[in-house]
This record gives C-alpha cells, sequence and structure tokens, in this order.
C-alpha cells in the first residue's frame, strides 16, 4: 500500500486559546477553545463595556489556567455592531482575525451533522474555521488608509440617496409635466432644476410667456440655451397630458425633493474635497494618479479597501483580496468555465472593474489589450481581464516607486 505523505496545517498562532464570536445587535456570544480540546462553553453578554469585561476576563482566566501564550478570537464580517468589541479587544492584547460568513456557512453542516444554524452554534462553527486557517486579519481602521475608507463609504451612500432622489422627483414630475423631460433631456442638469423649482407646472409655463421664457433659460443654460428650446418647451407647456389635480401639494413635494437633491450634491461635494486633502498626504496617492484613468475616488477607494498596496508582498494577495483570484469546477473528463471567485471585498473589485472599463475606451491605456482579449472571450470576462492587469501595472508603480510608464500598458508575447 503507497505511503501517503501528511503535512499538517502550520498555525500562525500556535499555543493560542482560539475561539469566534457570533455578534448581535445587543447581545454577543462567544465560544472559545484551547489547543488540547479543553473548551469555554457558550456563553453571552451584553454589548457594552460591562459585558466586554466580562467576556475578557472569562477568556484571560481560562488561558492562564491552561498555561496559554496568547487569546486569537474572530467574529464574521457583521458591519457596524461589531467593531466596538473587536477595538476593544484589542486593545486588550486579544488578537482579532475575520472570518468568511460563506466559510461558516458551509462549514455549519459538518459540526453536529446538522444544518442548524443558531446564535449557540455560529461561535462554534467560526472557531472549527479558524483552527482550519481560513481566517483573514482585518484592515486597520486607523490612520490615512482608515479615514479614506470611511470616507469614500459615505460618498457611495450620499450618491446613492442623491439618484433615489432624482428618481422621485421624476416620478412627481411625469404626473404633471411629463413632457418637460423629453424637451429638457435630464433632470441632472441644471437648467430644468431651476426651472421646476419655480415653475414646476405647464401653467407656470404658460404665464410667464415666450419672452421672460426666453431669458430665464438663456440666463439659467450661460446663452447655451435659447430661443428655441423656450419655443420647444411652451408648446409642450401647452399640450401637456399632466394631470391637474393635487397640484399644490405635488409642486411643494418637487420644491422639498429639488431642495433634499441640492442638499446632498453638495454634500458629495463637501466629502470629494475632504479626500483630495487627505490624499496630499499619501505617496501612493500620488503615484497611483500619474496612471492615466486614476483620479482621486479611484486612488482613496484602492488605498481605503486595502490599507495601502505596499502592505502587500505581491499582486496576486490583493487580487484574492478583490475577489478577482480564478477558480473552476472540474470533474474527470469535463472542465469547468474558469470564473473570478467574488470572495472578496466588494468594493475594491467594483472600483477596479469601473476603472477597468474606463482604460478600455477609444483612445484608453489598454484599449489594444482589451482588443485581443476580446477575440477569445466576451465583453466581461475581458473587462475583468484588463481590471486584473491594471492592478498589477499600479501595485508594480507603488512597490517600485515609478510614476506611470508607457511600458506598463504594453502587449507582451
Amino acid at each position: 500500500m503507497p505511503k501517503v505523505r501528511q503535512t499538517p496545517l502550520k498555525s500562525e498562532y500556535p499555543n493560542h486559546l482560539i475561539g469566534c464570536f457570533d455578534i448581535g445587535k445587543t447581545k454577543q456570544f462567544g465560544y472559545a477553545e484551547a489547543p488540547n480540546g479543553k473548551y469555554i462553553q457558550v456563553f453571552d453578554f451584553a454589548n457594552n463595556l460591562a459585558g466586554f469585561k466580562d467576556c475578557y476576563n472569562k477568556l484571560e482566566s481560562f488561558r492562564r489556567l491552561e498555561g496559554l501564550s496568547g487569546i486569537l478570537m474572530g467574529s464574521e464580517s457583521t458591519g457596524s455592531y461589531g467593531e466596538p468589541l473587536t477595538a476593544w479587544l484589542s486593545k486588550q492584547g486579544v488578537k482579532m482575525v475575520g472570518v468568511n460568513s460563506k466559510h461558516v456557512h458551509r462549514f455549519k453542516e459538518i459540526v453536529g451533522n446538522s444544518p442548524l444554524k443558531s446564535d449557540k452554534k455560529d461561535p462554534i462553527v467560526g472557531t472549527r474555521v479558524i483552527q482550519a486557517g481560513s481566517y483573514y486579519k482585518p484592515l486597520p481602521s486607523t490612520g490615512l488608509a482608515g479615514e479614506l475608507r470611511e470616507l469614500t463609504k459615505h460618498r457611495k451612500r450620499i450618491s446613492l440617496k442623491e439618484n433615489r432622489t432624482l428618481n422621485q422627483l421624476e416620478s412627481q414630475v411625469v404626473r404633471v409635466f411629463p413632457e418637460l423631460l423629453s424637451v429638457m433631456k435630464s433632470l441632472r442638469l441644471t437648467t430644468p432644476i431651476e426651472l421646476l423649482e419655480h415653475y414646476p407646472l405647464p401653467e407656470d409655463i404658460i404665464n410667464l410667456g415666450l419672452e421672460d421664457l426666453t431669458k430665464k433659460i438663456s440666463k439659467i443654460s450661460r446663452k447655451r440655451l435659447g430661443k428655441d428650446r423656450a419655443l420647444e418647451l411652451m408648446e409642450a407647456a401647452k399640450n401637456s397630458i399632466g394631470i391637474t389635480s393635487c397640484t399644490t401639494s405635488i409642486s411643494m413635494i418637487i420644491n422639498d425633493l429639488i431642495a433634499e437633491y441640492r442638499f446632498l450634491k453638495e454634500q458629495n461635494k463637501r466629502v470629494e474635497l475632504d479626500i483630495q486633502t487627505l490624499l496630499i498626504e499619501s505617496p501612493e496617492a500620488t503615484i497611483l494618479m500619474t496612471h492615466p484613468g486614476i483620479g482621486h475616488i479611484t486612488a482613496a477607494e484602492i488605498i481605503g479597501e486595502t490599507g495601502g498596496l505596499n502592505n502587500f508582498t505581491n499582486a496576486g494577495k490583493v487580487l484574492k483580496l478583490a475577489g478577482l483570484k480564478l477558480y473552476e469546477k472540474s470533474s474527470g473528463i469535463h472542465n469547468g468555465v474558469r470564473r473570478i471567485t467574488k470572495r472578496g471585498r466588494h468594493d475594491l473589485r467594483r472600483t477596479l472593474y469601473l476603472a477597468g472599463v474606463r482604460m478600455i475606451k477609444k483612445n484608453g491605456v489598454y484599449r489594444k489589450q482589451f482588443e485581443e482579449h476580446i477575440k477569445t472571450m466576451n465583453k466581461p470576462k475581458a473587462i475583468v481581464a484588463i481590471a486584473k492587469k491594471l492592478l498589477r501595472s499600479l501595485f508594480s508603480m507603488v512597490k517600485n516607486n515609478e510614476v506611470f510608464d508607457a511600458s506598463y500598458a504594453e502587449i507582451r508575447k
């Protein structure tokens, strides 16, 4: 019988008490196990300082009793609720790591041979995942990278609210004056917003008169639009199919939505200015922005989501963090299609994909490479290939402390 050589997993944290938390809004559950198999029964504690102290004392007492050198605890990504616990325990010297929720979901079948999911079972399952070496170190939430990550996420939230408000505004406009959208093309432009603020109804346009309407449009658009557009809008107002009931209330709603939209746009501008100010302090950002198509927002998102490319030893680790590593499902004579894992930071993957889209436009830096890729793969896969190429180029630039050079975009045979 042939001998099978097994290489045991080398733990990064030998002789440690290893455990996991199940994070909740008001109550947390914890479990920890020593290398010899002894364990702390699943316990719960409040999500406040007294609860944190009880949790730490329980873990520390058990560690001393078993003569272990340290404590390693993990938790699934649970948004805001787990951050205070992670920060507080880290200050006490507890090593904190993250656990992929997909790994916990699959591992739960092994623990107890049951698909049961509960607050008491999850920390045990998470502990097994960590013991298997499947965990990640959370990105630092302090310093420049932490500030950039918070601001870029805040900017995305504002942008979502901005789009939502604009959609709500459009839904009100089409009730009373649907023709405005076909005449003015887009509500994102200054002219239609200004007109709607003062003249939201077709009768308001008609009462204004053609001459005054022409002057208004010319002034708002800085003479880019004139009498032709005013005539078109006047004709649309006279033949409007908009409703004529409840128009007083709808006009008020339109004004409120415009005020909200303007407020969000101002917020967005302020956040972008704060991001630009922070980037001045980052030598890495200066290098990244020498690459064509990489502006201050993209640079901020890359630094914020990675903690800085200099923190990685090779580009492959950054690709893994972004979920851009390839995988396939093959068995026997079946060869699976290679796809990206999508096991990583969604925001980083989205940033790189959108940056890749910019790179393949006409006269784009990687247009020629894209044209080569498109011969053998569909467009989304070709864009992903360009996004990966872009990331490798950016990583090389940062590691070598070099500004962009055209050689980065050359097609290598």
